[in-house]
């Protein structure tokens, strides 16, 4: 036993193996405050780890250990407790959006460093309480060489890893984005139509200078195509709300105008003007008297008779 191994066995003893494989071990141990840790034995050498240390990032796990003995990388580094992605069944498009942003943000860090993950797919991202996004195992991760014309090792994961990755040229930060616009698209689902449609499918276009060449880009269009749907949301509102004020004016018009059509039909008589009544004339006084008088020359009974 080295004397890397025997600070290991004797600083982070080992609970349970959680993976094995042909690029290694990964171990759950707990470090001297009794906290979960992770123990990582990595069947290859000059991997970017030592680098992720120094320059720590909310996206991946804090590293606390870095070493490399003979032909393998051993990496003690932070658990990260959380809800596998690949669990998962479909994102909103909210969740979509936030998703997009912060690994945005945290692989415009990590390719700022030079570094590429080249694995990124849902069985690698951790959704922690506050839907914050980890990046896990960068067991494929590469530091980009400016005098390479490919990748000396194919790794990455089927389905998920651009043509590149392969053997058709060397992986760059638009890598990371063909994976990163594969897995969001797996997780959005096929019948996904929204605003990010159109970023997703330049993402993961085959030809590397087709696609966005920079998560910059990408955040830049995210920004513009939400202002534009926003506006757009907010347009077709202020459209449905002068509609149905339209319709309630034209409604409430038409009603008036039923009203005065079913209003009850006046007679005849009521609609032309009735004639005034010929007032009777009253005789004069004097005349009147004459008559009174004269009636009691005839009946002599009929007394007092006077004219009012």
């Amino acid at each position: 036993m080295n004397d890397v191994e025997f600070f290991i066995a004797a600083n982070f003893p080992k609970v349970r193996q959680l993976k094995k494989s042909d690029k290694g071990e990964v171990w759950l141990t707990l470090n001297k405050t009794g906290e979960p840790v992770i123990l990582k034995k990595i069947n290859f050498i000059g991997l970017p780890y030592l680098k992720l240390k120094e320059n720590p990032h909310p996206l991946w796990a804090k590293i606390f250990h870095v070493a490399e003995i003979e032909n393998q990388t051993i990496v003690v580094e932070e658990f990260i407790g959380g809800e596998n992605l690949s669990e998962r069944k479909f994102l909103t498009k909210i969740e979509a959006r936030k998703f997009l942003l912060q690994m945005c943000d945290g692989l415009k860090f990590l390719h700022g460093l030079g570094i590429i993950h080249r694995d990124i797919k849902p069985s690698n991202l951790i959704v922690q309480a506050g839907k914050i996004i980890r990046l896990l195992d960068f067991d494929a991760a590469r530091i980009f060489k400016f005098d390479k014309d490919e990748d000396t090792k194919f790794l990455g994961t089927k389905g998920y890893a651009p043509p590149e990755q392969f053997g058709f040229g060397q992986t760059d930060a638009r890598s990371d984005i063909y994976s990163l616009g594969v897995t969001v698209q797996k997780i959005l689902g096929e019948n996904y139509d929204g605003y990010l449609k159109k970023i997703l499918s330049r993402c993961t276009e085959l030809d590397p200078a087709k696609r966005y060449q920079s998560v910059e880009e990408i955040l830049a269009d995210i920004d513009k195509k939400f202002f534009l749907y926003k506006t757009k949301k907010v347009a077709v509102k202020i459209s449905a709300t002068c509609a149905t004020a339209l319709l309630i004016f034209t409604a409430i018009k038409s009603f008036s105008e039923v009203e005065e059509i079913s209003a009850p039909v006046k007679s005849v008589e009521e609609i032309q003007p009735q004639k005034e009544k010929p007032k009777l004339e009253k005789a004069p006084p004097r005349e009147i008297q004459k008559k009174l008088n004269g009636l009691k020359l005839k009946f002599p009974n009929l007394k007092n008779l006077k004219c009012r």
